[in-house]
C-alpha cells in the first residue's frame, strides 16, 4: 500500500484545503429538505371537508378556516366552508362565504376568470348554494 504525503498538501496550499471544506459544506447544504410532517402538514384547497364529523363541526371548522386564509383567492374553500356553516346552523356566515366564492369566480384581483371557474361542478355547487342562500329569507315570510 503506498502512502499519500500529506504534510505536503497543508504546508504547500492551505488554500486548497480551505476550498476543499468549503466545496464540502456547500454541498452538504444541498440535501433534500425533509417531507412535511404532521405538526407541519401541507395544506391543499380541497381539504375543508376531509374527515368531517358531526359530532367535531368546531374542529372542521378550524381546519378549514386554515384552508380559507392559505387560499384566499380560491372559491372553494369558501364553497365546502360554506357546509360546515349549514352544518352548524349558521346560515348568515355560509351565505357571506358562499357570495365571496361567487365573486372569486367572477374575476381574481387581475381581472381575469379564476382557475375554479373552469370546473362546471364547483361552478354548479356555488349556483345552487347561492339559491337556497336566496330561499331563506322566503321561506320564513309568511
Amino acid at each position: 500500500m503506498t502512502a499519500i504525503p500529506t504534510d505536503s498538501l497543508c504546508a504547500e496550499s492551505p488554500r486548497a484545503l480551505w476550498c476543499a471544506l468549503a466545496l464540502t459544506l456547500a454541498l452538504a447544504g444541498c440535501t433534500a429538505a425533509p417531507p412535511p410532517t404532521t405538526e407541519s402538514p401541507r395544506l391543499r384547497q380541497d381539504e375543508c371537508l376531509d374527515e368531517v364529523k358531526v359530532d367535531r363541526l368546531d374542529q372542521a371548522l378550524e381546519r378549514c378556516d386554515k384552508v380559507v386564509r392559505a387560499f384566499p383567492l380560491e372559491a372553494r374553500p369558501l364553497s365546502d366552508r360554506f357546509v360546515i356553516h349549514t352544518l352548524r346552523g349558521e346560515q348568515a356566515r355560509a351565505c357571506q362565504d358562499i357570495d365571496k366564492a361567487a365573486e372569486l369566480l367572477k374575476a381574481t384581483s387581475n381581472g381575469n376568470p379564476s382557475k375554479d371557474a373552469g370546473d362546471p361542478q364547483l361552478v354548479t355547487d356555488i349556483r345552487v348554494r347561492q339559491e337556497s342562500c336566496r330561499d331563506i329569507p322566503a321561506a320564513a315570510a309568511p
